[in-house]
């Protein structure tokens, strides 16, 4: 079992990609949105109440970012941020967390929804 290491302030965090990882890609391609992965929504809600931090780690931006926050509303996911580190003084690129979940990290989601 992997034990998961919380940061220095005490929190943990979720870097949680969007494009399937949390919603399909849709048939019509970028930048439209497929059907919901309802599971990971699910337990990214369920750890918000735990007291995680969920970070959506996407490539979109500008209105196609919005589009994707929009449409996680829809289902309930509220992100606490965005790209971004704003719990960390230098909020560096470079995002941190205590747990990257991307469909380009074999296992990662798989992971996730065991946690």
């Amino acid at each position: 079992m992997i034990m998961l290491r919380k940061s220095s302030n005490g929190e943990q965090y979720v870097a949680l990609d969007f494009d399937d990882t949390t919603f399909y890609r849709s048939h019509r391609g970028y930048p439209e949105i497929g059907p919901p992965l309802k599971d990971v929504i699910k337990k990214a809600i369920n750890l918000q109440k735990e007291g995680w931090k969920i970070i959506m780690w996407t490539c979109r931006s500008g209105d196609d970012l919005q589009l994707a926050i929009n449409e996680a509303k829809k289902y309930g996911l509220k992100y606490d941020a965005i790209n971004d580190n704003p719990w960390f003084i230098t909020n560096s690129r470079k995002m941190y967390a205590t747990i990257y979940v991307d469909d380009r990290a074999p296992g990662s989601i798989e992971y996730f929804l065991k946690m």
